[in-house]
């Protein structure tokens, strides 16, 4: 603190300002305050400046008395605020907050998370600065400062067919310092660890070989003792990185070439119209992979057994049956199998890394923060709600496209789709399949798959666990939503929150088909389940598809974006040697250890921990205060859970779920 509240003389008011930790975001412009109290009476100019002391300095709090000014002055419930500065960067004061104390305990806050500058000119805000746009007393400068924000959030049309991004990243979107440094030095630790393992490994001459990856730091891959395993196979559908694909299955699918005979070593005894009656059956079917370069597009059938595993027991690697397109089948030769797992799982990867990870929680995610700046106010509610789970994905974003998603990236190197493939792929499935409303929503993607059930699939426990968070989420959100649309019509009457709707929903904004409402909420149901569907992908989603990543890839027989030569075409003798063969190019193999550690490295607050709160009125901080309890109860329950579960599923305890999208 800059100066200190215990050294106020006679004051009956004290003015508390906190600079926010921005760089460039302190101040050695005059900046002034005026409060007003309940009657409209306004204080004298109060200058936030103290004697021989450096004020408004980036990340300090300082501490300011009011003179002339007594206690029957009453409550303050607004200010005027503005920057005397020239109208010049260097003059800008970026103010988190700025409070009032009355005598030795009356408190009056006024959150402001914004940058004060000099061509902005007077700005008043009222107590707690939360209301929706009806009930405001600033319309006109909330309007002015929309459309500055409009400016500033802009949507870009670089890459027509994925979710809109930001055009040009706002100062106020780019990682802090801090951060940025950590990402880079951590890149070139890992880096100089997978040099030193180039260096002093041969090449993999037997599968027993490839343990030599983990000599210097990085760690041994979950699972890594059971890789080959169906059991590990069908867990890494249910509870690995892309665990919204499976789905029951009802019937054959017509261009899956089983028979009864093929299937009856791997059901439990049962038939076939046995296993659907149950519903032990199950099915993925990589049809949206068809057009995509060296991907195969498999299906592959999968059956829970007694034990209540799922277990693999048909893979076919292209969509329509024909003699050099076979079924496989655990039964077959151990190699030939295992090189069948390969290939689907490649044809997975492709699809978790490109739709399920970067698509559908980076892109989407991102261009609806887009879409919250440009139309709902600073001061809206839900506005406060969502910022904090926005914090760093628009960054984060620009960080891939600029090292990731580009000619020679990543994405080209690593996945053999590369980034034209990548890029297709999105592409195709967000303009041709995909829905807000049944895959993002998480009740409705859970029930368009017929798993809504929790004795279906009863080791699922993504679906199980996910569950407890989107509960809690509703609870949170629909506690200030309720709060704030008490009157009748008063959503429809929002016209920020209209606004923001109509965006998500129309071409030039988001573009997301199945917006409850289709672009205008008649009703608070439809706005809780969006907002609830925004912050959990941002949280929960993204550390399910994000945090395995490395435990999954490290290994490159267990699940890689790359498997060497082409699809196996017929069902012969294969050995280890043909699996080696399988195996990506060695530095290939080094690259993936890099960029899947580097991904799967948890580094910014648990979900529900705001490192910079928003919220200050008593229904926000209830509302929060409730929403961190809640959660608490959901890690006591998931850590409950993994004491009687045969696989710990870990990915989602609240140690491990972020609250914004970082990485």
């Amino acid at each position: 603190m800059g100066n200190d509240l215990s050294k106020r003389k006679d004051s009956c008011y004290t003015v508390i300002a906190k600079t926010g930790d921005r760089p460039h975001g302190g101040t050695d412009a005059n900046v002034y305050v005026v409060l007003y109290n309940k009657n409209g009476e306004a204080s004298p100019k109060i200058k936030l400046d103290t004697r021989l002391h450096d004020d408004l300095e980036r990340g300090q709090t300082d501490v300011f008395n009011v003179k002339g000014l007594s206690t029957s002055f009453g409550d303050v419930v607004a200010i005027d605020i503005w920057n005397k500065g020239k109208d010049r960067i260097k003059d800008d004061w970026y103010a988190e907050w700025v409070s009032v104390v009355k005598g030795e305990e009356d408190l009056f806050q006024f959150p402001l998370n914004r940058w004060i500058r000099a061509a902005d000119g007077k700005l008043r805000f009222q107590r707690n600065d939360c209301c929706i746009p009806q009930h405001s007393k600033e319309k006109e400068q909330r309007e002015k400062e929309l459309s500055k924000k409009r400016q500033l959030y802009q949507f870009s049309t670089d890459e027509p067919g994925i979710p809109r991004q930001v055009k040009l990243l706002p100062t106020d979107e780019k990682f802090h310092p801090e951060y940025d440094n950590w990402k880079e030095s951590t890149l070139k630790n890992l880096k100089l660890q997978v040099l030193l393992i180039k260096h002093t490994t041969k090449e993999f001459l037997s599968i027993s070989h490839l343990t030599d990856l983990y000599k210097f730091g990085f760690d041994v891959p979950r699972g890594l003792d059971n890789w080959e395993s169906d059991k590990h196979f069908g867990n890494n559908i249910m509870n690995g990185t892309n665990p919204y694909r499976v789905q029951i299955c009802k019937e054959i699918p017509e261009k899956l070439a089983v028979t009864e005979d093929m299937l009856t070593p791997s059901l439990c005894g049962l038939t076939i119209t046995e296993a659907i009656a149950q519903n032990r059956l199950f099915y993925i079917d990589y049809k949206d992979l068809e057009g995509i370069p060296e991907i195969p597009n498999p299906i592959a059938l999968l059956f829970v057994d007694d034990a209540d595993d799922l277990m693999p027991v048909a893979i076919q690697l292209e969509q329509e049956p024909a003699d050099d397109n076979p079924v496989f089948l655990p039964t077959d030769n151990k190699y030939t199998w295992i090189l069948a797992k390969m290939w689907f799982n490649m044809a997975d990867a492709s699809f978790h890394e490109a739709c399920t990870h970067l698509c559908y929680t980076h892109l989407v995610s991102a261009s609806a923060g887009v879409a919250m700046h440009r139309n709902l106010s600073p001061s809206h509610p839900l506005h406060r709600l969502l910022l904090p789970h926005f914090k760093n994905v628009m960054a984060i974003n620009d960080f891939g496209f600029e090292r990731l998603l580009m000619e020679g990236g990543a994405f080209d190197r690593l996945f053999k789709m590369g980034l034209k493939g990548s890029i297709q792929l999105m592409k195709g499935h967000f303009q041709n399949n995909w829905r807000f409303d049944r895959d993002s929503m998480y009740p409705e993607q859970i029930k368009s798959r017929g798993l809504e059930n929790p004795k279906i699939l009863p080791k699922y426990y993504y679906r199980d666990d996910a569950l407890l968070y989107w509960e809690a989420i509703m609870k949170y959100v629909g506690a200030i939503v309720n709060a704030h649309y008490d009157e009748e019509d008063a959503i429809k009457n929002d016209w920020e929150l209209q606004d923001f709707a109509a965006a998500l929903r129309s071409e030039d904004g988001c573009y997301f088909r199945g917006i409850p409402g289709d672009g205008k909420f008649t009703e608070k149901k439809e706005v809780i389940d969006v907002l609830s569907t925004i912050i959990f992908n941002l949280s929960v989603q993204h550390a399910a598809v994000n945090f395995d990543q490395y435990d999954q890839h490290a290994f490159p027989l267990m699940y890689s974006g790359f498997v060497a030569g082409e699809r196996p075409r017929d069902k012969s003798m294969r050995t280890e040697a043909d699996i080696l063969d399988a195996l990506p190019p060695k530095l290939l193999t080094l690259g993936t250890l890099v960029i899947m550690k580097f991904l799967s490295i948890k580094n910014t607050s648990p979900l529900g921990e705001m490192e910079v709160p928003c919220m200050y009125d008593e229904v926000g901080v209830a509302a929060h205060a409730q929403f961190r309890r809640d959660l608490r109860k959901v890690g006591h329950a998931i850590e409950e859970r993994n004491r009687r579960r045969d696989i710990p599923y870990t990915v989602l305890l609240p140690c491990n779920v972020p609250n914004d999208t970082s990485i």
